[in-house]
């Protein structure tokens, strides 16, 4: 525990300056992940409710064991790819609740909080973009700071949520496609993690 406290602790140190700069709820990240020596990052959107510990089962983190569909679809399409969850971390495009609604202003925000993560986790070789918004903020950052993300490869794709998965909401077509492109955008992101 000692090991995995010691890889996570300078993340969790940045949420909480992030937290006191912006007076607001933002998850940790579990240290069941790899922390600062992880190789993968897959971008999220912003925070879920099970990440909030003021929410029922909430559990105050970034976290696979979240009980939530989101977290249970990430770690099937993780599993299925043969992706140890050491050799990952999780971050969200928004660390903090997304604005309603987004602008320039506020994504470039995002995207230097996205930077001073990225500072953290030198040994980031790929990145899997969970949705519109990790797609976008991603960009943004590109923009801002190309010699960052430089060196780092990166895999749009769905976002895991629950919403993309309803059929009252999504068409089975659309839900398909959706499966089938998380499916391929993880197996890609495991070959070039493991082809080194």
């Amino acid at each position: 525990m000692g090991e995995l406290a010691a890889n996570d602790r300078p993340i969790n140190e940045y949420v909480d300056k992030l937290r006191s700069e912006r007076r607001v709820s933002i998850p940790y990240i579990a240290p069941t992940y790899g922390g600062v020596d992880a190789q993968l990052l897959t971008l999220m959107q912003d925070p879920g409710p099970k990440t909030d510990l003021a929410n029922a089962d909430g559990s105050g983190m970034i976290c696979l064991e979240n009980v939530d569909l989101s977290a249970a679809r990430q770690k099937f399409f993780l599993d299925e790819a043969g992706i140890r969850i050491s050799e990952i971390v999780s971050w969200n495009a928004y660390p903090w609740p997304k604005p309603h609604p987004q602008t320039d202003s506020s994504d470039r925000e995002a995207a230097e909080s996205l930077r001073g993560f990225l500072m953290l986790t030198p040994n980031i070789q790929v990145v899997i973009l969970n949705g519109t918004v990790a797609k976008r903020i991603w960009r943004a950052l590109k923009e801002i700071d190309p010699a960052c993300v430089s060196g780092i490869s990166w895999h749009p794709t769905f976002h895991t949520s629950e919403r993309a998965v309803n059929p009252a909401q999504k068409s089975s077509e659309y839900i398909a496609n959706g499966h089938n492109d998380l499916s391929n955008k993880y197996a890609a992101a495991a070959r070039q993690l493991h082809s080194a």
